[in-house]
């Protein structure tokens, strides 16, 4: 299958869209490994139970899909916007129900299921052709050259929005999103740890053009902090500290204060009729502008 000037997301990268304040919002991540091939509605056809307060992803190894084993390689990250944690285990895939069953941001009930810390980063590329071909035929390519990198540490994910920005990743336990990846900040993030000086593959990516939010913050704070990165290059992937909570103002937007005291005013912008998914008629799209108020 090859791309075509068709494709939603490269009809959003055509007209300069921005990809800032378009991460899907999530407390804590539970991802949890189910190999072989997925459907549209990827987490729905697997069985599993949806888990209270956190939002659940299905992983599988990068190439090849085998069907499913006897165990289940398991991943639960959160605290996003604090001190952020990543702890994984191999589960009998009969256990998995019963983790998904109660509290998974507990860190003494994951402890009980014999989770325990991972020092690595996990990156979880988007690869769900079903939901949208733009995942396969552009995330896949990427997922590959990242795997190369860190075989371990990348992982296919089903659908977590944005297809229109593919392709589009997850990195834990930072909850940083990102989109329009190319391999090369692909494999730099697979390895790129909360303390890490940031390669300059992956400082370009924290952009309004790549960058698509912190996965804790509402969409107009996940702007606001792009927006500050973007102008302070020697962050690391440490959440940053003090971006304010959003307060409309009188022009039909939001004012959010910013670490140094000052405040951005964040404004929703309608532009030209765009695709959100290659699946779907065109409508206008939706997208936001930001400057110092």
């Amino acid at each position: 299958m090859m791309t075509s000037p068709s494709s939603c997301s490269l009809d959003w990268e055509a007209a300069g869209m921005p990809a800032w304040g378009t991460a899907k919002v999530a407390r804590v991540i539970v991802a949890v490994e189910v190999p072989g091939a997925w459907g549209r509605d990827a987490v729905g056809d697997s069985g599993l139970p949806q888990p209270a307060d956190a939002t659940l992803y299905l992983i599988r190894r990068v190439g090849r899909h085998a069907v499913a084993g006897e165990t289940a390689r398991v991943f639960v990250g959160g605290g996003f916007g604090d001190e952020p944690w990543l702890v994984e285990a191999t589960l009998r895939r009969e256990d998995v129900t019963g983790l998904l069953a109660g509290d998974v941001a507990e860190r003494a009930r994951l402890a009980s299921f014999g989770f325990a810390a991972r020092p690595e980063p996990v990156l979880l590329v988007c690869t769900n052709g079903r939901r949208d071909a733009c995942c396969a035929v552009r995330a896949r390519p990427v997922a590959e050259a990242a795997h190369a990198a860190a075989p371990d540490n990348v992982w296919e994910v089903s659908h977590i929005g944005g297809h229109r920005f593919a392709p589009t990743a997850i990195h834990l336990p930072s909850g940083q999103t990102f989109g329009r990846l190319t391999g090369q900040a692909a494999a730099q993030l697979a390895t790129t740890t909360m303390t890490s000086t940031l390669d300059p593959a992956v400082q370009q990516s924290f952009s309004s053009t790549t960058h698509r939010g912190r996965i804790d913050l509402p969409p107009v704070a996940q702007v606001a902090e792009t927006w500050w990165r973007e102008r302070h290059p020697g962050l690391t992937m440490a959440p940053v500290n003090n971006i304010g909570v959003p307060v409309a103002d009188r022009q039909d937007g939001w004012l959010v204060s910013l670490p140094d005291g000052t405040t951005l005013a964040v404004t929703s912008v309608v532009g030209e009729p765009l695709r959100d998914s290659c699946l779907k008629d065109a409508k206008p799209s939706a997208s936001y502008s930001a400057r110092v108020s």
